[in-house]
Parts: C-alpha cells; sequence; structure tokens
C-alpha cells in the first residue's frame, strides 16, 4: 500500500508513519499546525490545519456503508484507553451486538480485584458528518472542502446531539472520524472542550470520545 501522490504532494512534514487495521496513516502534528494522510482499500485522505485555523480536506473514494469501519473505530479506541492499564485490565474481546441493541459494540476485561463478573465497556458509534457529504461522495467521488475550527467543532456538536437521546450512563459514546481526521486535530478538540465539554458530560453518556484513524488522534470529549 502506498499514499495517493496528489494527497502527499499537498505540504505536509512527515513525522510519524503508523499501520493501523487495513489503513496507512501519516501524522504531523502540532499546536497550531496539523496534518494527515490515509490510505485504506480504495479510500485516499488528506486533511490540512493551517496555522490561521484555515483546514483543508480532501477525501477520494466512496463513504462507509452500514457498519462498515465500525470495528476498526472501536479497536483504536480500546487501544486508547488501554494505555495506562495492565494486562490484567485490558479491554479485549470485541463483540458486534444486535441490531436493535443501544450498544453496537461491547469488550470485557477481567473482573476487577474481589470481583467475579468482568467489567463491560458498551460502545455506540456514530458518524460525524450531515447525510448530504456522504451521499455526495458517494455519487462524485471525490469532495475537497475548506472548514474551520468552529466549524469541525459544531460538526462534532451536532454528531452527538443527535445521539442524545439514546445516552445511557454505562455506554461510551464514540464518533468515528476515521474517514474525516480533521474532527480529531488537536485545536478542534481542545475548542470543543472549551464551548461543550459542560454540555456534554451532562448529556447522560459514561465518557464521549473522538475517534481519529489512530490511536493518538483520538481523545475525550467530556471533559473540561
Amino acid at each position: 500500500m502506498k499514499f495517493d501522490a496528489e494527497l502527499v504532494a499537498r505540504n505536509i512534514t512527515v513525522s510519524e508513519i503508523v499501520h493501523v487495521d487495513e489503513s496507512l496513516v501519516l501524522h504531523s502534528p502540532g499546536e497550531l499546525a496539523e496534518g494527515v494522510r490515509v490510505e485504506r482499500g480504495g479510500q485516499s485522505i488528506a486533511d490540512d490545519l493551517a496555522p490561521d485555523g484555515t483546514v483543508r480536506s480532501l477525501i477520494k473514494g466512496k463513504s462507509p456503508q452500514g457498519r462498515e469501519g465500525e470495528r476498526e473505530a472501536c479497536q483504536i479506541l480500546i487501544e486508547r484507553l488501554n494505555r495506562g492499564r495492565t494486562d490484567g485490565e485490558k479491554w479485549r474481546d470485541l463483540t458486534e451486538q444486535r441490531e436493535d441493541s443501544p450498544v453496537d459494540w461491547e469488550a470485557s476485561a477481567p473482573p476487577p480485584r474481589g470481583g467475579r463478573e468482568p467489567s463491560r465497556l458498551r460502545i455506540q458509534v456514530t458518524l460525524v458528518g450531515d447525510s448530504d457529504f456522504w451521499q455526495r461522495l458517494n455519487t462524485v467521488g471525490q469532495i475537497e472542502e475548506k472548514s474551520s475550527i468552529a466549524d469541525l467543532r459544531e460538526a462534532l456538536y451536532a454528531a452527538i446531539r443527535v445521539k442524545s437521546t439514546r445516552s445511557s450512563p454505562d455506554i461510551v459514546l464514540a464518533i468515528n472520524a476515521r474517514d474525516t481526521p480533521r474532527h480529531s486535530f488537536r485545536p478542534v478538540v481542545d475548542s470543543f472542550r472549551e464551548q461543550h465539554a459542560g454540555w456534554a458530560a451532562e448529556i447522560g453518556f459514561q465518557e464521549i470520545w473522538v475517534v481519529g484513524p489512530i490511536p493518538d488522534m483520538t481523545e475525550r470529549l467530556d471533559l473540561q
């Protein structure tokens, strides 16, 4: 697998190349500027944040269908959550749940000390971005856009609001931004926390995370 030449030609300083599931990810983090390239199975993504706050994005391919990409997003989230946990505490054994369940995926961990039942990580997954975006991508096969940090912050807000009626204190909401990694850029996450973390914490989910294409671009949103 290799990166799309047109996408790589757009200015980005290589700092990290990571293989995640079937994806090849190039990430260049920074405090004021950030860039990412993703290649996976017929899909190419390039997102860039400039120091002035302008975000340029280009995606080629098709939109995810049904639950496509959910398992991979949950695996990235679990890897992020497992940081700092001992082997005996790590989440594992990810399983898909029924279509009519409020939970999309579930993982387990060994019982806590003194307990008999394993701990459960119950995850609900949602995409970020309106349906028109994903339908247009399927139709034309390529979308190039410009946006701002505020635009991306409010897109996260909208994705959470849609799911707010299905919140539960034992469910983690995972916003799948593997195909739109700009939503997980650090300045976007920081802006969301500043503006909406208090609101998000009161909705009723156990936790709310935005899941980027790699664990280092996966952050909890309902914390100030």
